[in-house]
């Protein structure tokens, strides 16, 4: 081999192993950069969580407000304005994240745990359960296999759920299209007429057909709020009580949906609120 061929080779060999370090360094700095973006998307989301602290702060503020306006809960009360990017800021002001979420009336929901009573599954809700579904095109067999999920765990045979989407581990998309109707509510025995669908009354006040029902709501919902059952009565020209689950015109039980968003984390979370006459509590998140 001739001294300029070797001259050759050793320069070539030269230019493969730059470029062998060239690209082991490149990947050296995209393994750093990939690293760096993830643990600053890691330290957003545990700041945005941390941060949601200011979105629960400003739900129980707004129905501790609402309870001290008015002695009746309804559609048009403060609770029921939804919030579109309220910004929350970190104590130092240095960074903030904007939340946008909205209250529901967990009272003016049928509420699952009436299914089930002293450890017997209650007949009476289970088809008063069934009407609701199928009055929103819904299999009204889910009824009986939702009372029969209460009493596995009352058996101990079944985790106790904490909220409805503990009755459908598999179903996430029918707990969604359900929530507007259903909760599950262990402590709450009535239901807000002033909150609730004509479904979920004439299911649960079924001696009222569901034509009558939304023809009061009608009224309702124009601003002509129930005062008390008595006042249900009247309006409905009813002789005789109303005899299905008792019905109430305030509600203690309050759901927080919403999502924050820092930069470009997002976090979305729910929140079950106790709203009592001395403190407000939030019983679970999720």
């Amino acid at each position: 081999m001739t001294r300029a061929r070797q001259q050759g080779m050793a320069v070539i060999n030269a230019l493969v192993l730059v470029m062998a370090v060239s690209i082991a360094t490149m990947g050296i700095v995209q393994r750093q950069s990939g690293l760096a973006s993830q643990l600053a998307s890691e330290r957003d989301y545990l700041q945005a969580n941390w941060l949601l602290r200011g979105a629960l702060d400003w739900a129980v503020l707004v129905l501790r407000l609402d309870s001290q306006r008015t002695a009746v809960t309804h559609k048009g009360g403060l609770w029921a304005q939804a919030l579109s990017e309220l910004k929350v800021e970190t104590p130092d002001k240095t960074r903030a994240a904007y939340f946008s979420g909205y209250i529901q009336d967990e009272q003016g929901k049928f509420n699952l745990a009436l299914l089930l009573r002293e450890g017997r599954v209650q007949a009476m809700y289970v088809q008063a359960l069934e009407q609701l579904l199928r009055s929103i095109q819904q299999t009204p067999s889910l009824a009986l296999e939702l009372a029969q999920r209460l009493e596995r765990a009352q058996a101990g045979q079944a985790p106790w759920p904490t909220h409805l989407q503990d009755f459908f581990p598999d179903a996430p998309v029918l707990a969604k299209q359900l929530e507007p109707y259903l909760s599950y509510l262990p402590q709450a025995k009535s239901l807000n007429v002033n909150t609730a669908s004509a479904q979920v009354l004439a299911a649960v006040q079924p001696s009222v057909r569901l034509v009558e029902w939304r023809g009061l709501l009608e009224q309702r919902d124009r601003g002509q709020w129930f005062r008390d059952q008595a006042d249900v009565q009247a309006r409905l020209q009813a002789q005789e009580g109303l005899k299905g689950q008792t019905l109430t015109v305030r509600s203690e039980w309050f759901l927080l949906s919403g999502e924050l968003r820092l930069d470009h984390s997002r976090v979305a979370t729910q929140a079950l609120i106790h709203r009592a006459a001395d403190r407000s509590r939030i019983v679970w998140i999720r």
